[in-house]
Parts: C-alpha cells; structure tokens; sequence
C-alpha cells in the first residue's frame, strides 16, 4: 500500500493571550485584542477587540469535543480546556506525529476578527504583531510548518510591503479580506500593487471564512445553523469579482485559496458563471478572454474537510484545534481513501474530474485534532520542499 505524504492544508494556531497586548505598538497596547477570562457577566474566556462584544473563544479550541461536551466548552472553555500545540510548536509536533499528519499549513483564529477593524493603523499593526509571533513559531520546524501572514488591505500599497516583509521572514502565504469593505471592491485597480507582489513573490492569498466585511461574516444571524448553512457565499461573490472584473487576466500567476468554505458547492457555482458569461458577455461587455471554469482551474484552490462531491482542484485540511474537527471513532487502520466507504465517492469523484492529487487516506486521529489525514494536493506542498509555489502546476 502506498505511503502518502499527509499534509493538512488549513490548520491553525493559538494565538497566546498576550500576544498583542506585549507586541503592539505601545501607543495601541490600550485598545489592541486581548483575552478575558469571566469578564463582568460572562463565564469563561472571550476575545474583546473594538467594536465588537465579546466573542467566546472555546469554538478554535474545541478539537476532539462531541457535540455534547461543546454545548458547554463553546462558551466556558479557556486555554487551560485546550491543546497547547496550538500555541506550542514543539507540542503540535508530537500531535501530528500522533495523527500521522507530516506537516501543517497555518492559518490565524482569533485574528479572524481582527479583520473587521475599521482603524486602518490598529488593524496594520495587530497584523504585523501577529506575523511576527507566526514567524518564531514556523521557525521551530519551517519543514514542517507553512504559516500565512495576516495582511491589512485598506491600503494596499503598504499590504505589499508587508506581504515582502512576511516572505522575507519565511512566512509562505497570505490571508487577506474574505470580502472587502463595500466602498473598496476587489475590482478595483487599487489593489493592483498587492497583486502584483503576491505573483511576484509567488505566495498564495487566501479568503478565509469569517475574516470579510460581508453579512455572511458579520450579520448577526440568530441562529448558529444561518451562518453554518450561508458562510460560503461570501466566497463566492469574491470569487466572481475576481474573474469577472479582469483581475485574474492581468495577474495570470497569481493563486487564490478559499480556506473552509468546502467545495461541494463549485460544480454548480461554475456552471452559473459559465453560462452568465456566454450569455452575457457582448450585452455586459465582459473583458475575460477566458471562461470563468478556466480561470478557476488555473488560478483558484479551495480547501475544505467533508465535502462528498467536489471539484478539481482542491486542497484537504484538518482544522486543528478547531472544534470543526470531531473525534474519529471506530477508525482503526490506515489506507487509502476508498478504504473508507463514507469517503468513497468524494475521492472517485475528484479523481474523475481530473484532479491532480492522490486520494487520501484515512487514519485513526488519536488526539482528535484532525477528522482525517490529508494530502495537499498542489499549492502547499512547495511550501514544505523549497521549490517556487507558483512553478507547481
């Protein structure tokens, strides 16, 4: 049986709860992130961040939890409840190689948020305390540690500075708005400079869940099934403007990951650009000159944990520690993806479409960080030996 190389492509770290009150500029300490624990009201640990209230931190914590023990761990859990490889790099190594898992592409959890900062200087300097903290971090294993930089967009000049700085420091990524703020599309040419930079240096940017300035993010629904169920639009709407407005004509290099929004609802979101294109393009005066499947084929990645139809070309990620991730009962050996009947379709489905990558397999995940072991199909796997991520294709 083949030994695959597994990689989860959308992990994430713990931020320590000190990292931005230590980090920032002196003049933001008073008003940077922090965390609380029972703050006046509340019982356990919360993120405070301006603007907003409280929001409780147990849901990036929550690796392994049933749904039972999360009813409770969602709103009471602090560090304490956790895994520290979150925060702990030499820990993370000992649950991967619990796992199986060989290496990480790393992802922020409480900076999720930060990205709703409407303070362009706060939210500037949050990022860089924060890219700095990951670059210590990756540093303890860079072999096996891929870690994304948080970028700041309200001026995107000054976004590509810092995207240097980060690859300089050996970050390999970037996460950026999942949808920017109304006032500032991504059609606009504004952002050119950012783009321009990330083809450059060949580091993928990725729109991560809840990190854009839309309702999907934001809106406060109600109910916890609204924002389960309709998160992924918020992608989707970027992803059309990308394509549709020339972005990806005029940066043919450049590589966009959508971070856990999943994937099985891209057949059909394809199909609607396709045919919006070639029924609209003379009446609309559309400039691509390719179709919108090609340039996602070309350009775009999504990652995503459970999707059972998908399309090429997708990335697997684990999540960890989020509380995304469910323990793995009953899984008792190790072998390739159709070992898994439950996994059966998803992985025939993929490689029928033409994806590039191997199936996957799955494995008993001891410590409950990740739902299954993951290959990373294309993008990442540059990441881990050297090799330029724009020359993987």
């Amino acid at each position: 049986m083949t030994d695959y190389r597994l990689i989860s492509a959308d992990s994430h770290v713990s931020e320590p709860p000190d990292l931005w009150a230590t980090r920032c500029n002196e003049k933001f300490r008073g008003r940077a992130p922090r965390l609380a624990v029972n703050p006046p009201g509340l019982e356990g640990a919360y993120f405070l961040y301006e603007g907003y209230a409280p929001h409780p931190i147990g849901i990036g914590l929550g690796a392994g939890k049933s749904p039972e023990e999360l009813k409770e761990f969602l709103t009471k859990a602090t560090y304490a409840d956790a895994r520290p490889g979150g925060w702990d790099p030499a820990e993370r190594l000992k649950d991967n190689e619990i796992d199986g898992v060989e290496a990480d592409v790393l992802y922020t959890t409480l900076g999720f948020r930060i990205f709703w900062l409407r303070d362009v200087a706060l939210q500037a300097d949050c990022f860089r305390a924060y890219n700095d903290w990951l670059a210590e971090y990756c540093g303890y294993a860079p072999k096996r540690m891929a870690g994304l930089a948080l970028i700041s967009l309200y001026d995107p000049k000054a976004g590509a500075r810092e995207l240097e700085r980060c690859a300089k420091l050996g970050l390999k990524g970037a996460m950026i708005w999942c949808s920017p703020p109304e006032e500032q599309p991504y059609s606009s040419e504004v952002y050119d400079p950012f783009w321009a930079a990330a083809q450059e240096m060949n580091m993928p940017i990725s729109l991560h869940a809840i990190t854009g300035m839309g309702m999907e993010s934001q809106w406060n629904w109600g109910e916890r099934y609204m924002r389960s169920t309709v998160l992924s639009h918020e992608v989707e709407k970027s992803f059309s403007v990308l394509i549709f407005s020339g972005v990806l004509d005029r940066f043919p290099r450049l590589q966009i990951v959508s971070a856990e929004n999943n994937c099985g609802w891209i057949p059909y979101y394809l199909q609607r650009m396709d045919r919006a294109f070639e029924r609209q393009r003379v009446a609309a005066g559309f400039p691509n000159k390719l179709k919108p499947s090609e340039y996602f084929q070309r350009q775009m990645w999504c990652t995503y944990i459970d999707d059972y139809v998908g399309v090429a070309p997708g990335l697997l990620l684990a999540a960890f520690p989020g509380s995304g991730r469910a323990r793995l009962q009953g899984r008792q050996r190790r072998g390739p993806l159709q070992d898994h009947p439950r996994q059966r379709r998803p992985a025939l489905r993929l490689r029928r479409v033409g994806n590039r990558a191997a199936p996957s397999a799955a494995i008993p995940a001891k410590t409950g960080i990740h739902e299954s072991a993951f290959e990373l199909v294309a993008k990442w796997v540059p990441a881990f030996a050297g090799t330029p991520v724009g020359d993987m294709q």
